[in-house]
C-alpha cells in the first residue's frame, strides 16, 4: 500500500501528520504549542528547555546566537526530506530530491529601535533594515568572514561587478542590471515584508532567498512589546515536481493553522513534565547549550 500511495502522490517522504505530536514551550507567561510531524533525522542537540524566561534581565543576551543578520534564541528545528516515489536500487544512490526545514526561534526588538513589536508595519521595516545593514555594510576581512555571517557580502559583490563590467558590457544594458543579476544569484536580495493573516493571526511575512533552488518563507508574530516569535520554513524543493512543492506549502500552512499561543492557564498546560514548575528552575548556560539548526 505504501508503494501505491507514493506512486499516486509522485514522491516519498515529506511531513506526515499521521505521526505528528505536540511540542510545547513556555515563553514568559505564554504557552506555545506546535503540532509537528516526526522527522527521520537525528539531531545531536540537547533537548530544548521547555521554559524561556524572556522577561528575565540579560537572559536573551546570554542565550542568543547569530545566523546572518538574525540574532535569536533557538526553540526547535525539524527537517522533512522528500524522496523519489520508487527508491533507486543502487548502493550509494542519492534518494532525496528535496526537503522542508522548519525552525522556530525568539527574536528581540533592539532597544535603539524604540518601537513596539505589536506594530507589525514597523516590525517588518525592522526586519528589512537589519538585513540591508548586514549585507550592504562594510565587508569584514577575509580571515574574519566566517565569524561575521557574510557581513557586507552585497557590498563586496557590487565592487567586484564595477571592476569586471568592461568584460560583460555587451551582455547587459547597464552596470546596474549586471549588479542586480549578481546580487540575485550570488548575494542577498532585499526582502519585501508584508502583513499576512493566517488562521486568524496577523504575521509579518516575507520571502528570503538567493535566487537558487532554496528559499525561506518567514513569519513573525509578536509575543510582548519587545520580543517576537519567528517561524522559518526553508523550502529546498524548487527543483522538485509541482506536487512536492505544493505538499511543502500545504505542510507549512497546516503547522501555522494548528499552532496555539496564549496565556498560561491550567486547562491549556500540557500534562507531561509539569512545565509550569520549571520556569523558576530554568537551566543556565553551564547545564545546557542551545544549538540552532541552519
Amino acid at each position: 500500500m505504501g508503494l501505491i500511495r507514493n506512486l499516486w502522490r509522485g514522491y516519498r517522504g515529506g511531513p506526515n501528520f499521521a505521526f505528528a505530536q505536540w511540542q510545547s514551550f513556555i515563553i514568559g507567561d505564554q504557552l506555545l504549542q506546535l503540532y509537528l510531524p516526526a522527522t527521520p533525522f537525528y539531531t545531536p542537540e540537547a533537548p530544548p528547555p521547555e521554559c524561556y524566561p524572556i522577561d528575565e534581565a540579560g537572559w536573551f543576551e546570554r542565550h542568543q546566537e547569530q545566523f546572518h543578520q538574525h540574532h535569536f534564541v533557538h526553540l526547535i528545528t525539524e527537517i522533512w526530506p522528500f524522496g523519489y516515489a520508487i527508491p533507486i536500487p543502487f548502493p550509494g544512490a542519492v534518494q532525496e530530491v528535496g526537503q522542508l526545514t522548519f525552525q522556530a526561534r525568539i527574536k528581540q526588538v533592539p532597544e535603539q529601535a524604540k518601537m513596539d513589536a505589536f506594530d507589525l508595519e514597523r516590525l517588518g521595516q525592522l526586519e528589512f533594515l537589519s538585513r540591508e545593514a548586514h549585507f550592504w555594510g562594510e565587508p569584514v576581512p577575509k580571515e574574519c568572514a566566517d565569524k561575521k555571517e557574510w557581513q557586507g557580502r552585497n557590498t563586496k559583490l557590487k565592487r567586484e561587478c564595477q571592476e569586471d563590467f568592461h568584460r560583460y558590457q555587451s551582455f547587459y544594458p547597464s552596470l546596474e542590471a549586471y549588479i542586480d543579476e549578481c546580487i540575485s544569484g550570488c548575494g542577498y536580495p532585499a526582502i519585501h515584508p508584508e502583513v499576512r493573516e493566517v488562521a486568524g493571526r496577523r504575521f509579518v511575512f516575507y520571502i528570503e532567498g538567493r535566487g537558487r533552488n532554496q528559499y525561506d518563507r518567514t513569519y513573525s508574530l509578536p509575543l510582548t512589546r519587545r520580543y517576537y516569535l519567528q517561524l522559518r520554513f526553508r523550502h529546498d524543493v524548487m527543483a522538485c515536481s509541482k506536487r512536492i512543492q505544493q505538499a511543502a506549502l500545504a505542510a507549512e500552512q497546516r503547522i501555522l493553522t494548528e499552532m496555539t499561543l496564549g496565556p498560561m492557564v491550567a486547562d491549556r498546560a500540557p500534562s507531561h513534565g509539569e512545565l509550569g514548575d520549571q520556569c523558576s528552575t530554568m537551566v543556565d548556560d553551564s547545564e545546557a547549550t542551545l544549538v540552532g539548526g541552519r
